[in-house]
């Protein structure tokens, strides 16, 4: 089952999947006959109690079927992925269910009031209360299916569907073995996905330190047994971390201790912002789902509910991200120092200032995989030069559909790229920009790059000031580049094919595409009919560009 983001997708799905079962297709023809021999308008609370519990039912065989029909076993982080994914699932359909959003659940529950010969208005009080229980009925079997020890033989929903009230305590229950303090358990969590490759330099930089946070936060200075912890804890962790200041702002602050911090009034623009926030809920919630699979914690789901996170919010806060208009990339292009007349600070006087740009433009690239392309990335297949953007020796990219072939567009040869390719080969260079002029930070090379641009985009007029949120940003390249394609009907899978997937830029194309084209089709179809170079005319930077064809 595919895993959808929005609760809409998720109860179409079950529609869809019931549709195709022998099953469901017998029932449906014997409820049809009845129907035509009368038909109830009508929903008794207990006709939607029995509706519900089928549907529940159905859907937690299915997922057990999902969780043990399968070739080899769970590995470990494939689980922990799978568990904390069911109980997103459950939130999303929940909080729809909250806000009487009953949108999603329609053609699922149209289906059913066909079969069973059932005819009822959409705007009756009936049919409401179909939808609602409905949706918190598959929630609470998504939550059932996002446990470890899940069954559904022994499944404690019926239970719950009946109206009986199901209390859950706030007192954890102790596993049959010791668990280690919080801070031990976080630092064998650190050290297990770090020895297994899952994380890479930059996510040890990154989460080891979130992770030490929260165990710092719990735990308040005790040895507090992993089992102990409690909905409290994770609340009172949520109340501190949303008050503490931004690594950004943290210089304002320098000398004062976390006590001394959270006892402060600091102003919200200094605090973490909405998606940092998410990020740090979203290790923690790992780190527990993790828990329960060591039998550190008897129920991980529990915990993890204090942590849930309103994709309304985090919406809310942050400016989206979108795509240049062809007056910003004038503005840009055109300006001093793209044009080689620029003096003083605002002269480009490193290689990537110069190309980076520029190859974001023409291929969709991220400045990451961009800055960190070494020369034998750039060759020629099939007789097309492409870009191999991989991760091989010290190479990391964003996700798995990251690798793949990129030909490189006719404006960016006829600047010099491949000639500035043969010439650092010739001595004996490695990488395409030197490393000595990128950032030092191991696993983001491209920190520089992206420090340089907002400076050189807000000189020119683009985007957001200082002290302000832009909605542009070196990444909006990559937006550009996605969006002209999507606006002049590039096939979107072969678009897929030259960007790589981002979650939310091909909602509407299917992951399970598999093979590739030739090189020479991706030329042909989407890097060649891009035409920025003559729409915002950009022959000026010929000439300079082949300053540099050699310059570092």
């Amino acid at each position: 089952m595919r895993l959808a983001s929005k609760a809409h997708d998720i109860f179409s799905e079950i529609r869809r999947l019931k549709t195709k079962s022998t099953t469901f297709e017998n029932r449906n023809r014997k409820a049809m006959t009845e129907a035509n021999e009368t038909l109830q308008n009508h929903l008794t609370d207990e006709k939607i109690r029995e509706l519900v519990d089928r549907e529940m039912k159905e859907t937690l065989n299915y997922e057990f079927e999902l969780r043990v029909n399968r070739e080899r076993p769970w590995q470990d982080n494939e689980l922990e992925k799978h568990l904390a994914s069911r109980q997103r699932i459950a939130s999303d359909i929940r909080e729809q269910a909250a806000h009487a959003d009953y949108r999603g659940v329609k053609n699922l529950v149209s289906g059913i009031l066909e079969q069973e010969g059932i005819k009822v208005s959409e705007k009756s009080t009936d049919y409401k209360k179909l939808c609602d229980a409905l949706m918190k009925g598959i929630a609470k079997a998504y939550d059932e299916a996002g446990s470890i020890d899940f069954s559904p033989l022994a499944s404690k929903l019926s239970e719950a569907e009946t109206g009986k009230t199901v209390v859950v305590t706030q007192q954890p229950a102790v596993p049959s073995r010791k668990s280690p303090t919080i801070t031990e358990a976080v630092e064998k969590y650190i050290k297990t996905k770090t020895e297994s490759g899952e994380w890479k330099v930059t996510s040890v930089k990154d989460l080891a330190p979130q992770l030490r946070q929260f165990a710092e936060m719990v735990s308040n200075g005790k040895k507090l047994p992993t089992h102990e912890i409690t909905r409290d804890h994770m609340r009172k962790y949520r109340e501190k971390l949303v008050k503490l200041p931004s690594l950004r702002y943290r210089s304002h602050y320098k000398g004062k201790s976390k006590a001394q911090l959270l006892k402060m009034d600091i102003p919200e623009n200094h605090r973490l912002k909405p998606k940092s926030i998410k990020t740090r809920f979203d290790n923690v919630r790992s780190f527990i789902n993790w828990a329960e699979l060591e039998g550190y914690v008897d129920k991980a789901k529990p915990l993890n509910v204090a942590l849930a996170f309103k994709k309304n919010t985090l919406k809310a806060k942050q400016a989206k991200r979108r795509a240049f208009t062809s007056d910003e990339l004038k503005a840009l292009f055109h300006s001093a120092p793209y044009q080689g007349t620029a003096t003083g600070k605002q002269k480009v006087t490193k290689a990537w200032q110069f190309w980076a740009p520029l190859i974001a433009l023409f291929t969709g690239a991220r400045v990451e995989e961009i800055c960190q392309l070494h020369l034998d990335d750039i060759c020629e297949i099939d007789g097309v030069p492409c870009i191999d953007i991989n991760n091989e020796g010290d190479k990391e990219l964003k996700t798995a559909a990251g690798k793949r072939i990129v030909p490189v567009h006719p404006f960016l040869i006829r600047l010099g790229l491949l000639e500035r390719v043969k010439t650092l080969r010739s001595k004996g260079e490695q990488h395409l920009f030197s490393r000595k002029t990128l950032s030092k930070r191991e696993g983001n090379v491209s920190a520089n790059v992206t420090q340089w641009f907002t400076r050189f985009r807000r000189d020119c007029g683009v985007g957001a000031g200082e002290g302000e949120v832009s909605n542009v940003t070196f990444h909006s390249f990559r937006h550009t580049f996605i969006t002209w394609a999507k606006l002049h009907d590039i096939d979107r899978r072969k678009l897929k094919e030259v960007v790589g997937h981002e979650k939310g830029e091909f909602d509407d194309i299917t992951s399970i595409y598999e093979g590739s084209y030739p090189a020479s089709t991706l030329f042909r179809d989407v890097i060649q009919p891009v035409d920025w170079d003559r729409e915002i005319t950009l022959d000026a930077l010929v000439p300079h560009g082949k300053q540099w064809i050699k310059g570092r």
